[in-house]
Parts: C-alpha cells; sequence; structure tokens
C-alpha cells in the first residue's frame, strides 16, 4: 500500500536509495544496470545486532582524580553507536571465528614444505577484502555456515545462502567492472570453491548439502578459476599477491584435472614461465611440477588402450621414468 511504512515490496538497495524498483527476481534490475549490489527483497538482518532496531547509546566516563567520587563526577557525553558500525563489529566476529577455526584446524602445511604460513595468508585476505567486495561477501557466507553447522543453526545456515548469493552477485559485477582487482576476483573464487566443497548450493531443499551438488559447484568454480588464470597468461604483470593466490591454487586446480583424465592446460608454457618459479621453491612446489605432468599422461593412457599405438606406449613409458626420475632426486636433496 503506498504511503505505508513496511509495505514496499522494491529491493533493499532501492529502498535505501529512494529509488523506484522494477522487482526483478532475483536481483533487481536498476541495480544491475548501474553496477551496484542488490540486497535483495529481504532485510539482510545478519548484519544487525539481534537486542534492538535502535542506535545504541554508550556512556564515556570523564576522567577524575582518584580522590573524586562517584556522586561528584559529572554526566559523561553521548556517543551513539552507528548502524555501520555494528554490521562490521558483528561481520568481523563472524569472520575472525572462522578463520581461527578454519586455519587451524588440522595438520597443514609447514612453512617449510609450503613456504608460507596461515599467518602471511590472512594478511593476503585482509588487503584484497579492501578492494574486493564479493570475497567480504564469501568470507561472511563461509563464516556463517561453518557456524551454524557447528551449533545447528538453521537461520545461520540461511543467512549465508543469502551471503553467498550476494557475493556470486557482486562476482559478476566486478567481471564487468574496468577497475576490477584481478587478484581480489581470483582470491574470492578460491573461497567460493571452498565454500562449494563444504556446503554446496543446490536449490532444492533435497539437493542442500548433498555431494551432487557439491560437486557441480566446486567443478564449475574450478573452470571459473582456470579460465581467469589462463585469461591473465604467464606473462601478465601479476603482482606478490596474485603469484601466492595462484601457487596456493595451483594443488588444486591440477588435482581437478586428474580427476577428469584429462588435459592440464598448466603442463604447456606454464611450467616454463618464469612467473610458475616465481614462488618459493618448497618441497610441495617441487611435487606440484611433477603432478602437472600427470593428467596428460592419464588421458594418453585412456587413449593407448583404445588404440594400443607402440608410439604412444614409448612415449607414456619415456615421460613416466622423467617423473620418477624427477621424483627420486628431489627426495634425495632433502
Amino acid at each position: 500500500m503506498v504511503g505505508v511504512p513496511g509495505r514496499s515490496k522494491a529491493c533493499v538497495t532501492c529502498r535505501r536509495r529512494k529509488k523506484g524498483c522494477d522487482k526483478k527476481v532475483p536481483f533487481c534490475g536498476q541495480c544491475l544496470a548501474l553496477g551496484i549490489p542488490c540486497e535483495g527483497y529481504e532485510r539482510q538482518q545478519i548484519w544487525l545486532n539481534s537486542e534492538g532496531s535502535t542506535q545504541k547509546s554508550y556512556t564515556k566516563s570523564p576522567s577524575r582524580s582518584p580522590s573524586s567520587s562517584p556522586a561528584s563526577s559529572t554526566p559523561g557525553s553521548v556517543v551513539i553507536l552507528h548502524e555501520s558500525l555494528t554490521r562490521t563489529a558483528r561481520a568481523q566476529k563472524f569472520t575472525g571465528l572462522f578463520w581461527s577455526d578454519y586455519l587451524s584446524g588440522g595438520s597443514g602445511y609447514s612453512l617449510k614444505a609450503s613456504g608460507i604460513t596461515s599467518t602471511k595468508w590472512m594478511k593476503l585476505y585482509e588487503a584484497l577484502s579492501d578492494v574486493e567486495a564479493s570475497l567480504q561477501y564469501v568470507a561472511m557466507a563461509l563464516s556463517t555456515a561453518t557456524l551454524g553447522a557447528n551449533n545447528n543453526d538453521v537461520q545461520l545456515l540461511g543467512k549465508s545462502q543469502q551471503a553467498y548469493g550476494l557475493a556470486m552477485q557482486q562476482m559478476a559485477t566486478s567481471f564487468i567492472s574496468p577497475s576490477r582487482n584481478k587478484d581480489g576476483i581470483l582470491a574470492a573464487i578460491q573461497l567460493m570453491r571452498v565454500y562449494e566443497q563444504l556446503f554446496g548450493t543446490g536449490i532444492s531443499a533435497a539437493q542442500k548439502n548433498s555431494p551432487v551438488s557439491q560437486i557441480k559447484g566446486f567443478r564449475k568454480h574450478i573452470d571459473g578459476e582456470t579460465a581467469l588464470i589462463l585469461s591473465r597468461g604467464p606473462e601478465d604483470s601479476w603482482s606478490s599477491m596474485g603469484k601466492q593466490l595462484l601457487a596456493d591454487g595451483r594443488l588444486t586446480l591440477i588435482n581437478a584435472y586428474i580427476s577428469r583424465r584429462k588435459r592440464s592446460p598448466y603442463n604447456k608454457g606454464w611450467k616454463q614461465s618464469q612467473l610458475w618459479r616465481s614462488v618459493t621453491n618448497s618441497p610441495l612446489n617441487q611435487l606440484i611440477d611433477i603432478l602437472v605432468e600427470v593428467p596428460t599422461l592419464l588421458e594418453d593412457l585412456d587413449i593407448f588402450r583404445e588404440t594400443l599405438s607402440i608410439e604412444l606406449y614409448n612415449s607414456i613409458l619415456t615421460r613416466c621414468r622423467a617423473c620418477e626420475g624427477t621424483t627420486t632426486s628431489t627426495e634425495e636433496r632433502r
């Protein structure tokens, strides 16, 4: 009803901007045309203080000498906690709880093995989240989903899906933006891959968190991450952050091609490039240099089983022996 507060069917963004809304779903066409995030048609309660919708007032106690008594002190000034600060505090709390749980869980790789620590990865995330909004959204989605799953909180799990939807929408906006941050987008895709592995994004209730949904979503993000990396190319001016993201994601990308038994695009041009070798020459990266050949060997092996080509057989055998020799020499140098 027109003129009645709280009855508008416009999206949250248009209501806040006091602009007309075409009410398209899942995202408003006006927001998409302007290239701004559409916050959907439900009020995002995930960011709000659960104790009330009004702004909070806090009393700032004035400094007083030890001899002064509470009765003789003057009333303090009132400090208003703005809603945006409340949202930021809540977001940092959820995100911090997730990272403390995610980075401390399991044994992981040591600094000697991988060449990077959890602290270094956290600093990288913090720097990139300031320039790429989708990274903030997907981190919040992971945070709320993890906390919701650990505490059997259905509301948090639902809010994580909403945050993930906002991350996907912001990602689409970032892709077409001329001022996009390539490293921030790559980091966001990598976290989306983690989200799909853990929770999936099935449409129906039966599909949610199902293995099929998780595998399909994971493969889509693997393909998207690969396409983004290939579009930049090994000769692109990758920043130090981008190089580290590429190094961290290589093992997962190569394992995906091993499971598909299809050639990896990284064993031609990339392996010999300076970019590929610009990261720490750790045992893990040395292992990746060997694993990058495995998808091609598996695909050629499947072809040989159908064709029984002696020439292909000799080629496969030679390359397998080369991988074995590299593995042995790497082990001897340790």
